[in-house]
Order: C-alpha cells, then structure tokens, then sequence
C-alpha cells in the first residue's frame, strides 16, 4: 500500500463469519505500521443519506471520526477545516451540508448544481480530500456493512474505487453476499480495476 495508488480490497460473507473482526485486525495492523485509518458503518434502519460517511469525512477534515460527532457539526466548523486544506475549496462547502444534514447557504456556483451533477459534484469533493489526505500519509478507508449502504453513499463509494491516484488509498470494504437491491452496486465494484474479494465462506469451506 505504501507504494501508491488506490486499491480496494472487499471482505464478503455472510453473517458470523468473522468479517468484521478481520476488518477490524488489519485496520489495527494497519495502525501499528503508521497508515492512518478511519472508519464507517452503514446500518440495517432507515438511515440519512451519507450517513455511514459521515464519520470518516470528519477524519479526513480533521474533526475528529468518530461518526456520533457528527451531530454536532457545524457550517462554521466544516468551512475552517475545508479552507485549511484548500482556501480556493470554499465555494463546495454547501455540499458538505447535503453530507452532514445540515443548512448551509448556497453560492453562485452550488445553487446552479441540479440534483445529479450536486451527488457528483459532491463524491468529487470527497474523492479530492481522500487524495489529498493521503498524499500527507496512507491512508485506510473501512467501511462496515456497505450492503445496507444507501443510494448516494453508493455514488460516493464507487467515485473512490474509481480513484486513479498515485496517492497510497486503500478502501477496506466490508459486506455480505449480494442478494438483493444491492446486487449492481457490488457488482459494479467487483467489475473495477485495482480491487479484490476475500471471501470468507471460501476459507470455511475448506
């Protein structure tokens, strides 16, 4: 990983398989070796758009990444972090408010956005963060339970798996087999290029 680039590794199986503790032992392996790593999950409720990302956005921003701090935040907040890493990025901060649930008053730029081009505008913003971010340090991505991923958190995974960066990314994907709605959003990610599938019912089966 250290090497560079963008790679996503998905850990599939079903549930009790020990995906998560694996995820979780090589995000602390990870750790150990100085690659900074921040963490989502998305949940089997009626959850907000964005939600599982909400967390690691934080981290990204450095605010912290934990996801219940997000109910906290703020457009002042968001607005400091995003000039900090870019001051010519301060006409996107509305789109953060789309990510945290939060009013932010539109520009110029942002309110000419229709619905499509805002989702895209939106995971383009994300990407370029993970990338700049990463370019200061490897950086890992885990994401628990992306089966239950909403539509638009889905754009902005796949906007990452996509990521043709010489920057050290690793996105660390975590779900159960496709058997439903979700099927073409995994799908998708297993047709990209610089990803692999460890699935555990394989390991059980021998």
């Amino acid at each position: 990983m250290k090497r560079g680039g963008t790679f996503t590794l998905r850990l599939e199986g079903d549930a009790g398989t020990g995906k998560s503790h694996l995820a979780a032992y090589l995000a602390g392996r990870a750790e150990a070796q100085g690659i900074t790593v921040f963490f989502g999950a998305s949940q089997n409720t009626q959850q907000a758009a964005y939600a599982a990302l909400r967390g690691p956005v934080l981290g990204l921003l450095g605010l912290g990444d934990s996801p219940a701090e997000d109910a906290g935040v703020h457009d002042a907040q968001l607005e400091a972090a995003l000039v900090a890493v870019d001051p010519a990025w301060r006409v996107r901060l509305p789109l953060l408010g789309d990510l945290f649930g939060i009013s932010i008053p539109e520009n110029a730029t942002t309110a000419a956005f229709e619905p499509r081009l805002r989702r895209e505008a939106l995971a383009n913003l994300v990407v370029d963060l993970a990338q700049r971010v990463a370019m200061t340090r490897p950086l890992l991505l885990l994401l628990e339970d992306i089966h239950w991923a909403d539509e638009a958190s889905q754009g902005i995974l796949l906007a990452l798996a996509r990521t043709q960066s010489m920057a050290p990314l690793l996105l660390l994907l975590v779900h159960r087999p496709p058997a439903g709605g979700e099927a073409g959003f995994l799908a998708e990610l297993a047709a990209l290029p610089r990803q692999s599938a460890l699935r555990l019912g394989e390991l059980d089966a021998g």
